[in-house]
């Protein structure tokens, strides 16, 4: 009784040491979210991308460079750090170089950490002509650190990114935007010129006519009731006759 006490003990430390160990490693995964100001757009459309980093712990120094997809042209001299952040992640440096489309930055004192989600910086693209689909940003060259014990910590990163569905707008050339007016014209002139012929039409018939055969109507309907009443007349007088 006592090994099978002492054998469940072990099972159960065993598990629950498994839990504890398990729960900071899924906790640690943090999101760099990119975000999009629209779902949708159109070939020559601008879009306005945020980057903004999730809960964290332990960050000393950070490096990203933005992965533009194709569909997309990057708007130059269009990313802005976020006012203030530098400060909020306590970091020496924070920079935005634009040759190499990289953020960087880092700290010397301490580590930063955050249970909310905290802004990084904003950028804009636009859609290159004739592409339709969809796109979702990317960034690449990830590397985070503790500044306190330079341990890496890029593997607990994850980059999450908004997809944008490009619709290519329709377009009509010329010759067929032509043609359609001269159709749309012509059905116009048939249409006022059938309008005139019925009306020439109704004006030249005699409104007599559409009289002339309700008055024979009447006409004959009188005659046959005027020689109704006069056979019954008739029919009356001889009865009282027969009956003298």
């Amino acid at each position: 009784m006592n090994r099978r006490l002492k054998s469940w003990s072990i099972i159960i430390v065993l598990v629950l040491s498994l839990v504890l160990f398990a729960i900071p490693s899924f906790a640690a995964d943090t999101q760099i979210k990119i975000s999009a100001d629209k779902t949708t757009a159109s070939p020559g459309d601008t879009i306005t991308f945020t980057i903004t980093l999730g809960p964290v712990s332990d960050l000393g120094s950070m490096q990203m460079v933005l992965d533009i997809p194709d569909g997309l042209t990057y708007v130059a001299n269009s990313t802005a750090i976020a006012d203030g952040v530098k400060d909020t992640l306590g970091f020496d440096s924070l920079d935005w170089t634009e040759s190499s489309m990289m953020i960087n930055g880092y700290a010397s004192e301490a580590d930063y950490a955050s249970t909310g989600d905290t802004v990084i910086a904003t950028f804009q693209c636009t859609v290159d002509d004739g592409y339709s689909g969809s796109v979702t940003m990317g960034l690449t060259d990830l590397e985070f650190y503790s500044c306190i014990t330079w341990d890496e910590h890029t593997q607990e990163y994850s980059v999450v990114s908004d997809t944008v569905n490009i619709e290519k707008a329709s377009e009509e050339t010329p010759d067929e935007e032509s043609s359609e007016e001269v159709t749309e014209a012509t059905t116009e002139k048939t249409t006022e010129a059938s309008s005139e012929q019925s009306s020439s039409k109704d004006s030249k018939s005699p409104e007599t006519s559409d009289s002339q055969p309700l008055v024979l109507w009447v006409v004959l309907t009188s005659v046959f009731l005027a020689a109704v009443v006069t056979l019954i007349i008739v029919l009356v007088n001889k009865r009282k006759h027969s009956n003298r």
